[in-house]
């Protein structure tokens, strides 16, 4: 099985549940991490990085082969009782990357391709080249968060309408995202999922997530985890979007995706 993230990575800068730490972020990190360790998963990240990050690769294949700026996308994220402050830094650097040979083979020979900007600089005409070059029956996963966030003149994260969604949803088999992600998510994924025919998935934390199809919901439940045991949720919805793009390629069923996705994340929030 092979697997694609374009996006971004970044460099973290995390104070956690019971832990700090700064180390390689963002969704290629944590799916790469979940899925790295089954024998048949070759993965690679196509994504901007600078010079600064190079000491934070540790196993992953990122493409192109050399940084393509001095300083890589920066997040700081302090997280408390649940509820996470963010700053980012260095984003002007972090354009998408051209698409070029080497690239694009990685593309064409991909089952799965994960869609995972960080920012809001991912075009729906970035998305269709993607889409030009993927096989017919590549499972196209978009983690969307990145089109959620502005910022402040602090760099802080505020919250941004996804105004692409008209262009962008369409272009992709599966969008997921979290409930603290948007205003009444549940109800805009019902719109979304009938107007683009794009299935949603939303994670519902210690509820488990729910699926979102165009003419019906399905709550996949999981076993919560006591909030007391988390030691770091960085990264918790990278690895279940992982299990589940996994999960729906090797079982093409929404509700065993799920199923295992849910297991996953509830392994990575385990000490």
């Amino acid at each position: 099985m092979k697997i694609v993230i374009i996006g971004h990575v970044c460099i973290d800068h995390n104070v956690s549940e019971k832990t700090s730490y700064i180390g390689p972020g963002g969704p290629g990190k944590f799916i790469n991490k979940a899925l790295g360790r089954i024998d048949n998963c070759q993965i690679s990240i196509i994504a901007p990085y600078g010079q600064d990050f190079l000491l934070h690769l540790k196993g992953q294949k990122i493409l192109p082969t050399k940084a393509v700026t001095k300083s890589t996308l920066t997040y700081k994220n302090i997280t408390k009782k649940g509820k996470r402050i963010q700053k980012a830094l260095n984003r002007k650097e972090a354009r998408p990357i051209k698409i070029q040979k080497e690239e694009g083979r990685a593309i064409k020979q991909a089952d799965v391709i994960f869609i995972t900007p960080l920012l809001p600089n991912f075009t729906a005409d970035y998305i269709k080249k993607i889409n030009k070059l993927a096989k017919k029956n590549a499972v196209k996963v978009l983690l969307p968060q990145g089109y959620f966030r502005n910022f402040d003149a602090k760099n802080k994260v505020i919250f941004r309408k996804f105004s692409e969604a008209d262009k962008v949803l369409p272009l992709v088999d599966f969008a997921i995202v979290s409930n603290r992600d948007y205003p009444d998510i549940e109800n805009l994924s019902s719109v979304w999922a009938k107007k683009y025919k794009t299935t949603i998935i939303i994670t519902l934390e210690d509820r488990g997530a729910l699926i979102v199809e165009k003419d019906k919901k399905t709550l996949v439940p999981t076993k919560a985890v006591d909030k007391n045991r988390i030691i770091d949720s960085v990264g918790c919805g990278d690895v279940f979007s992982a299990g589940f793009a996994y999960g729906y390629f090797k079982t093409k069923s929404l509700v065993k995706a799920v199923g295992f996705a849910n297991k996953l994340a509830r392994k990575h929030l385990l000490p």
